[in-house]
Formats: structure tokens, sequence, C-alpha cells
């Protein structure tokens, strides 16, 4: 899975990511490049949907990057996430 977020300013919107979770797993975190991104402001989850927020994605650098959606079943997703800058 993959998803891609635009840097250009009014370009881009949250990221909605869909994760199908085994039978009672549960989202327990997010890492990004193995450091866990903090959920409060920067995330929400409902049922097997992630929404990355956009506050948190303009803080990213252009560049690709990968997400670990951490579930509580140990069966731990990764996608990756490519922030581009079409102002350049």
């Amino acid at each position: 899975m993959s998803a891609t977020y635009d840097l250009k300013t009014g370009a881009g919107s949250d990221v909605v990511l869909t994760v199908v979770p085994g039978d009672g797993a549960t989202i327990s975190a997010l890492l990004l490049d193995g450091n866990t991104i903090t959920k409060t402001g920067n995330y929400t989850t409902i049922g097997n949907l992630i929404t990355i927020k956009t506050a948190y994605l303009d803080t990213l650098a252009a560049d690709t990057y990968s997400i670990t959606v951490s579930m509580s079943e140990g069966i731990n997703p990764t996608i990756t996430l490519e922030v581009v800058d079409t102002t350049v």
C-alpha cells in the first residue's frame, strides 16, 4: 500500500489509510521510519481507518517514508508514504 502527500500550500489534505486487521486486532500505534508518531493531534483511528492529519504531514520534508501500523495481534502492515512538493 502507498500514499502521496503534497506539501504545496493548499494542495495537501489529510491522508486516509485503510488497514485490514485480523480477527480482534486493533491499531495500537503508528511509526514513521521506526519512530512512534504521537497520536494526539497527528492522527486518528476509527475502526480500520487511519487519518494522518495535514498539520503533521506539513512537518515532513519531501522524501519517501515507511509507515508501520502496529497492531495488537502482531500483524504490522507497512505503508510507503511519498511526500512531494510541487511548488518547486
